[in-house]
């Protein structure tokens, strides 16, 4: 406005040709100062998300690393006790040998008692025989 003021006192135009240029000037200036903005607005608004992007990718990696850890712990506690199950077993039968032997002779037994089965009637017989000399 100063140098339009100074157009007036020179005669160059007059004061309502100075307003109205300074008028043009200014509503210019903030169309310019707008686009700007918006502009500037939009490259922030880009870059905030396309950080926001990059962040929430990390975390997503971040996040899937953790689970495989967190997977490979529980396999290989879930080994381990397979492992310790195993050991303790393999102890248990070294500790108790005879527990498989008796384990067979149970199957014999159960061999043997059915041919008895034919023989019961002898069984009975005896019982009998045992308890005369009793009575008397």
């Amino acid at each position: 406005m100063h140098h339009l003021l100074k157009g007036v006192k020179k005669g160059a135009f007059s004061e309502s040709e100075a307003e109205a240029k300074f008028q043009k000037w200014i509503t210019d200036k903030e169309a310019k100062v707008a686009a700007k903005r918006s502009g500037e607005d939009e490259k922030v608004r880009a870059e905030e998300k396309a950080k926001l992007d990059a962040e929430i990718k990390v975390n997503e990696d971040r996040a899937a690393e953790i689970a495989k850890k967190k997977t490979a712990e529980i396999d290989a506690k879930v080994k381990a006790a397979q492992e310790a199950a195993a050991e303790k077993a393999a102890k248990e039968e070294a500790a108790n040998p005879k527990a498989e032997v008796a384990e067979a002779p149970v199957e014999e037994t159960e061999a043997k008692e059915e041919p008895k089965a034919k023989e019961e009637p002898k069984a009975k017989e005896e019982p009998k025989a045992k308890e005369e000399p009793k009575a008397e």
